[in-house]
């Protein structure tokens, strides 16, 4: 179901309905990259068994199987959960902008503006009175983090794909 958000009588209302919005953009941003993290942490793990096992002639041919597809298993939630974590990322940016820009005062650009600077364009900052024009780098703009992520997460997959044909 797709609803547009009307303006509400009272720009409290708006105020802070976009102040949930942003703080639920942040808050979003941070389990993002929490549990991110709690998966680099644990296909670490799985890396740091599989060489540890390396020499020993001991190890089983399930567990040099089992290991990689486990590996393997955990890359795959790792990407659905990063996926889902920037899809709700971006929604709580939308959310704010879609206030911002039905509800709030023309001087309010922070969201619309912050669009902008991403995609490279030049955004002009009124600081001490004075505008101040500013742009993304081109390194920067290179790559996005979404993208970095999900290459981190390709690497390990990879990893765990030769390891099973080892």
């Amino acid at each position: 179901m797709s609803e547009s958000v009307t303006p509400p009588a009272n720009p409290t209302d708006a105020q802070v309905g976009y102040q949930v919005a942003v703080s639920l953009w942040v808050s979003e941003g941070n389990l993002v990259w929490a549990k991110f993290n709690a998966f680099l942490v644990a296909n670490s793990i799985v890396l740091a068994i599989y060489g540890l096992t390396l020499g020993s002639a001991k190890v089983s041919g399930a567990f040099a199987v089992g290991l990689p597809i486990a590996g393997l298993l955990l890359c795959l939630v790792w990407w659905m959960q990063t996926k889902r974590g920037f899809d709700y990322f971006t929604y709580w940016i939308l959310a704010a902008r879609e206030l911002e820009e039905a509800a709030l005062s023309a001087q309010v650009k922070t969201v619309a503006r912050g669009g902008s600077f991403g995609s490279g364009e030049s955004v002009s900052l009124t600081i001490d009175g004075k505008a101040r024009s500013l742009r993304m780098s081109r390194v920067s703009r290179a790559i996005k983090a979404s993208v970095g992520a999900y290459a981190v997460i390709v690497v390990f997959a990879a990893l765990y794909v030769v390891m099973l044909f080892d």
